[in-house]
């Protein structure tokens, strides 16, 4: 009987010992600019949103075909950011439809992204 709980207790500790903390990846939540927004080429469109992790966000990434690349690793707080940004359009830039996506980094290197998709218009 001693050798089955003995047998049955290692069992239990190889399953505790398997379990990992994966985490829950960053939330991002945006609100401006819209799918299928149409901004006319050297315009502003706004950058609006939250993101948010349970642990820490490390970096927020602006990122488009339009030529916006842009990092943020100063937050609001730890563990919330609120996006409130101007972006000018160059007044040159072709009638398209363009991409424009924000990537959240957490500090577990967990990603999460929103994209949407912005029309140019002249």
């Amino acid at each position: 009987m001693k050798n089955v709980l003995r047998l049955f207790a290692f069992i239990l500790l190889l399953g505790f010992a398997s379990c990992t903390d994966e985490g829950i990846p960053p939330v991002v939540n945006l609100t401006s600019p819209t799918d299928n927004q149409t901004v006319v080429a050297g315009q502003v469109f706004q950058v609006k949103g939250t993101i948010s992790d349970d642990k820490g966000l490390k970096t927020i990434r602006l990122s488009s075909n339009l030529g916006i690349n842009e990092t943020i690793t100063s937050f609001d707080s730890a563990t919330k950011h609120e996006l409130n940004y101007n972006i000018t359009t160059d007044a040159n830039t072709p009638a398209n439809t363009y991409d424009f996506e924000v990537i959240a980094t957490d500090d577990q290197q967990l990603i999460s992204s929103k994209k949407v998709r912005i029309k140019i218009t002249n």
